[in-house]
């Protein structure tokens, strides 16, 4: 196997824990992010043409295809509805938070299990409801595709500012030019990721994937938690059990949409499979 240099004295070598059984595992050198890095996450992101939007973008173009895909009546039926589904669902979030604050740092698991559950009177038919306007409004899907490309390539990016020398993988390291020249080419982040599930394969590994995500949770520690605190990590802070209601206050539910049932102009415009612009 091949073995490229890393920067001496600001890196310590990370073996993914499903190939520490193998004789001559991947070992990649990975640095501390520093406010330097973390900008660097983020400019390379935005090179890349990856976005994110404010939750009132997503919400204004819900309504806006609401507007468009209803009829008069639902639009003033539902519009409602749903502002209301958002405001109990901030109320709860910021309930909840503080609920889990007052616990402490290691809740047990039936202070967890007694957290407050979010309740909201018709809410199944409420996000029913948007995510049929999600699916069928151009705008939505415009804005939701943003964000899942840039979770896809947050962690590209995270492997680029943190991973400074890999022995043991057969993958050439480019660096990038001029004044960020101590950091690795997107491409080259991304063929990081593809030969180490190669390697991870061809040794047989029962999931492959595995040693990618071991790597770049561990690229994610060192970004956000600095040295001491990644040392002590194991896996990063869980989030809240939030309903899904960041956004537009909708998720990715199976069925057929209130929308689609009940408009008129809906199911005209699913049947000449068209969308809002």
């Amino acid at each position: 196997m091949t073995t490229y240099p890393h920067e001496a004295g600001e890196a310590e070598p990370f073996v993914p824990a499903s190939l520490r059984h193998l004789p001559d595992p991947p070992t990649f050198y990975l640095r501390y992010g520093t406010p330097r890095e973390k900008s660097e996450v983020q400019s390379i992101l935005r090179l890349e043409g990856r976005t994110t939007h404010t939750q009132e973008a997503h919400r204004a173009a819900l309504i806006d295809g609401m507007k468009n895909l209803m009829t008069e009546d639902e639009f003033m039926e539902w519009e409602p509805r749903i502002k209301e589904f958002w405001d109990a669902s901030e109320a709860y979030a910021k309930e909840l938070t503080e609920a889990r604050n007052a616990l402490g740092a290691n809740p047990t698991d039936d202070e967890i299990e007694a957290l407050p559950k979010f309740e909201f009177e018709g809410k199944e038919s409420v996000v029913e409801v948007m995510d049929g306007v999600s699916r069928e409004w151009h705008r939505c899907r415009v804005l939701r595709n943003d964000e899942i490309r840039w979770r896809e390539d947050h962690p590209v990016a995270m492997r680029s500012v943190i991973v400074t020398g890999v022995e043991n993988l057969d993958v050439e390291l480019i660096h990038e030019r001029r004044g960020r020249a101590r950091y690795l080419t997107f491409d080259c982040a991304l063929a990081i990721a593809e030969k180490l599930y190669w390697f991870a394969t061809d040794a047989k590994v029962e999931s492959p994937m595995d040693a990618v995500a071991e790597l770049d949770l561990q690229c994610q520690l060192n970004l956000y938690l600095g040295e001491e605190r990644a040392k002590n990590s194991a896996s990063p802070v869980p989030s809240d059990p939030t309903p899904d209601t960041s956004k537009t206050g909708t998720g990715e539910t199976a069925g057929k949409s209130k929308v689609s049932a009940r408009s008129r102009k809906t199911r005209a415009t699913a049947s000449a499979t068209t969308s809002g612009t």
